[in-house]
């Protein structure tokens, strides 16, 4: 879970998923004691069929449909099998299946391996 962590933190300090800088507004609401400018939160273990919208060597960020901020499928939570580059996995556009793993802070960790991939189904 370490380089998991990592890939957050290096994440959250790009400033990366906040929507800062992409002309979007404010949803003016709360969910579950989140600032409203992050919009709504996913509950945990929901399953959800988001769009890959950036890959980086640690992992995939995803964007789940009604939830502003992106969340990472780290590369070890990618397949069930050992993968090396996510690139091997998905591509920016691809829809996957997600499972909310984690919630921390304004961070969403999300699974694919958890999840069917052909119809959503949870493992």
């Amino acid at each position: 879970m370490d380089s998991q962590q990592a890939a957050f933190d290096k994440f959250k300090s790009s400033g990366a998923g906040n929507g800062a800088g992409r002309g979007g507004r404010s949803s003016g609401g709360m969910s579950s004691g989140r600032r409203g400018d992050d919009g709504p939160m996913p509950d945990l273990y929901s399953i959800h069929n988001g769009k890959v919208v950036r890959v980086e060597d640690f992992g995939a960020f995803v964007q789940l449909p009604g939830i502003r901020k992106h969340g990472l499928v780290h590369k070890t939570q990618a397949s069930k099998h050992f993968t090396e580059k996510i690139s091997d996995v998905v591509a920016v556009g691809d829809q996957v299946w997600v499972k909310v793993t984690g919630l921390q802070d304004d961070k969403i960790a999300l699974s694919m391996k958890y999840v069917s991939q052909g119809n959503g189904e949870d493992l």
